[in-house]
Formats: C-alpha cells, structure tokens, sequence
C-alpha cells in the first residue's frame, strides 16, 4: 500500500511539472497538492501527540487514585478556599482517595494542576444558586473573600449566571467555596456539576 502511494505521488509530481529553458516550474495542481500534504501530516503527527498525552494520563489517573471520569470541569473558580488567593478559569474539579481536589487545567488532554484540596469529611453542604440568590448572600466579608470578581457578577444578565457553594469547615473556621456558570445554559451546568459532586462525595 505504502509502494503504490509513493508510485501514485511520484506520477503526480512528474505530470505537475514542465521543464523550460533549463528551469523546472510546477503547475498549481502540485502546489494544492504538496499544502494537503503538509496539512495531513501535521494533523497526524497532532492526533498521535494528543493520543501519547492521553495514554500518559490515564496511567497517572490511575496511578494516583483518580477516576478520569469523575472529573468535573468547564468550571471557574471564584473564591472561598484559604489556599487560592486567585480566580481559576479553567478549572475542574475531583475526587482523590478522601479529598476534593480544586485544580486548573487549560486543555482536556492536559493533567490537572492541583491549587487546593477539601477534606470529604468537612464537606456540610453543596449548594445552587442563581444570581438573584447569591446577591443577598453576598456580604462585605464575601466580596473581600472572592474579590473584585463578585463586583463583575453584577454586570451579567440574571438568567446567565448560576454558581456552586460547597460548605465546608477546616475544624476552626467555616469556609463556602464558590463556583460560578456563566451563559444561557448556566443553571443547567451547575445543576449538573453539583448532582456529580454530591454522587463522588
């Protein structure tokens, strides 16, 4: 197979050119010709480095004790955990051995970079809210807490904005963890990411 297509492409080039005056000048079918080449081995050499990054993946998942398919992501962290001062956008969110891991992660095919980390056991209430909702919750304390974030909040349309609380207690303080949706179709995200939580929890 591979013979008879170096034959075909060799037969191609031989009719795509013309010799004149000593100098060889290719027709514009061998110019379309060699850009679909270059284009399709591009695109193979990009879908074998995305298959190595996902088979060296799922042997870390395992390794490590996570269920790739447990994996919550197109979500944007806004705030609430003591140990992330920044907004993550994009971030996921999952289940390692008894802790749920906060963590960013740019491309599907990238492993996450944890950012922090909530004990099951501490974990009291996974809560939906709406726009509407989470402006009455937002205090003084909370907008210093999830920052200059929770002022854009604000600015969106009502019906685009849903977020994710989780409840949680570190032993000493108490702590609400916020995740926020944004678009037509928010409030059906974050109902289907907090159903997933509360089955991996």
């Amino acid at each position: 197979m591979k013979k008879l297509l170096i034959s075909s492409m060799l037969l191609f080039m031989l009719y795509s050119c013309d010799i004149y005056k000593g100098e060889i000048y290719f027709y514009w079918q061998f110019k379309v010709f060699l850009g679909v080449v270059v284009v399709l081995v591009l695109l193979i050499a990009l879908v074998r480095s995305v298959n190595k990054d996902e088979k060296r993946n799922q042997a870390r998942y395992k390794k490590e004790g996570i269920n790739p398919l447990e994996i919550i992501s197109t979500v944007t962290y806004s705030g609430g955990h003591p140990n992330i001062n920044d907004n993550i956008n994009p971030s996921v969110i999952y289940k390692q051995k008894d802790e749920l891991i906060i963590a960013y992660r740019q491309f599907p095919n990238m492993y996450p970079v944890a950012k922090g980390k909530i004990k099951l056991e501490r974990i009291k209430d996974i809560v939906l809210d709406d726009a509407t909702t989470i402006d009455t919750k937002i205090t003084v304390g909370r907008i210093l807490l999830v920052g200059i974030f929770a002022l854009g909040w604000r600015k969106k349309k009502k019906n685009e904005l849903a977020f994710v609380t989780i409840e949680w207690s570190d032993g000493r303080f108490k702590h609400s963890t916020i995740f926020s949706f944004e678009g037509k179709d928010a409030m059906q995200k974050a109902n289907s990411s907090r159903n997933k939580l509360l089955k991996i929890i």
